[in-house]
């Protein structure tokens, strides 16, 4: 229930209500904090999910990664220092980043593969960061809605949440981690002509939500 009320303020926001949120959780209330981490759980989803490397995925869910990434935020939420949401979501990103090297230690992933790893988590949660805004771009707003506009890719993670978990998954290993059709196919169970059909239908259903939240 709480996860459902969370997203339901997320798509409601604008960019004040962000800052404002923000700003009442600062000032300590358990509650605010707690309302406001809960509202990125699905931006954090989506990163996890494009960023948990094939041999994981038999041993990790990535909602647990997340749950474990919103609790660290909660628990050091007095070291956030920022006061807008740019601020937050690189903030979250890179507690997510922490915790995705924490999991990578603890299934004791080849050493050498591991460092390389451990040292681009970051830019790699940048660029799927990226990558979610960018299938948002391009989108016609008016003047006065683009100036409340919020994070482009904390929006469209929360129009990823509504979809079915394999229609939200095939767009983001397609269009976040830009795998091939083969490689899709086989870790969604379809072959490579079938994981690209569940996308088309998937970006349809997908473009159809944007349209009725506008």
């Amino acid at each position: 229930m709480m996860e459902a009320v969370g997203q339901e303020r997320a798509m409601a926001m604008t960019t004040s209500d962000a800052t404002r949120r923000i700003e009442a959780a600062r000032g300590g209330a358990t509650e605010d904090v707690s309302g406001l981490l809960e509202s990125y759980r699905n931006y954090l989803r989506v990163l996890a999910t494009a960023s948990i490397d094939h041999d994981l995925r038999s041993k990790f869910d990535p909602s647990d990664l997340v749950q474990e990434t919103l609790l660290k935020a909660h628990q050091h939420f007095e070291d956030f220092r920022g006061k807008a949401e740019p601020q937050l979501v690189a903030w979250l990103r890179k507690i997510l980043a922490r915790s995705l090297i924490d999991l990578q230690r603890r299934y004791a992933l080849n050493a050498g593969r591991r460092l390389g790893r451990e040292r681009s988590l970051d830019q790699i949660l940048d660029r799927s960061s990226e990558a979610l805004a960018g299938l948002l771009r391009g989108r016609e707003s008016s003047p006065s809605a683009r100036a409340q506009q919020r994070d482009m890719s904390v929006l469209l993670a929360d129009a990823l949440g509504e979809l079915e978990p394999e229609d939200r998954d095939v767009i983001v290993l397609r269009n976040i981690r830009q795998l091939e059709w083969a490689v899709i196919g086989e870790g969604m169970g379809r072959g490579p002509d079938a994981a690209r059909m569940l996308w088309k239908r998937a970006l349809v259903r997908l473009g159809r939500l944007l349209e009725s939240q506008r």
